[in-house]
């Protein structure tokens, strides 16, 4: 049996506006300037989008700290107002399903990305989620993706991560594992390709196609 891994900001879903409200109530909460997007910031854990926003004179680990706290809790309040994904995936995931497991990889914290995980796919479509974990490395670790193999019950061989970032990209180089691009996510076709990325699906009905490939290896 093989495994589908799918990131989850900007490859499932677009979460930006969800992010950057809960980034910007804490930044109103601190007293910093607010953004009007926190695209730039993301893919490389929760606690890195926080530091990213703050202005950079306050970057101290302690001012870091109490602003990822004070995150945690606006995001908590927020997060769910993610409700749908993006257009065509749902059918990818139909059309992987009878061949091969899928779950969910992502460095979003562990209990926001079950919840959302629950909430866009209530049908059991996804076989198992994994999240950043407090104290553990998230992406381009090894950490998660091995995570993820074990609760799939798979082989870290038999994987392929689809996702729309660099992160992305040098997640599935560490891990070992193929990797398809999301083109439609944050950066685009061809920054991923200028990252490493040697397949990249332009949309979501473009998925299947690469996926298929994989699958007849």
């Amino acid at each position: 049996m093989k495994a589908i891994f799918l990131d989850f900001d900007g490859t499932i879903a677009d979460t930006i506006p969800v992010l950057t409200e809960a980034v910007n109530a804490t930044m109103e909460a601190l007293g910093y300037p607010t953004h009007h997007t926190v695209k730039d910031f993301i893919n490389h854990g929760a606690r890195e989008l926080i530091r990213r926003a703050m202005p950079e004179e306050e970057r101290v680990d302690e001012k870091i700290d109490r602003a990822f706290d004070l995150y945690i809790q606006c995001y908590q309040k927020v997060y769910l107002h993610t409700e749908k994904p993006y257009a065509g995936i749902r059918e990818a995931i139909a059309k992987i399903r009878p061949h091969a497991r899928v779950g969910i990889l992502s460095n979003k914290p562990d209990k926001m990305t079950q919840g959302l995980a629950r909430q866009l796919f209530p049908n059991g479509e996804i076989d198992a989620v994994v999240g950043y974990e407090e104290g553990k490395p998230g992406k381009p670790d090894r950490y998660l993706p091995e995570k993820l193999a074990g609760l799939l019950g798979v082989s870290l061989s038999d994987c392929l991560l689809v996702g729309d970032s660099d992160v992305d990209v040098q997640t599935a180089q560490k891990a070992g594992i193929a990797f398809v691009g999301a083109g439609w996510g944050f950066i685009g076709a061809k920054a991923l390709y200028a990252a490493g990325a040697e397949r990249v699906a332009p949309t979501p009905g473009d998925l299947w196609d690469e996926i298929e490939m994989f699958l007849q290896k």
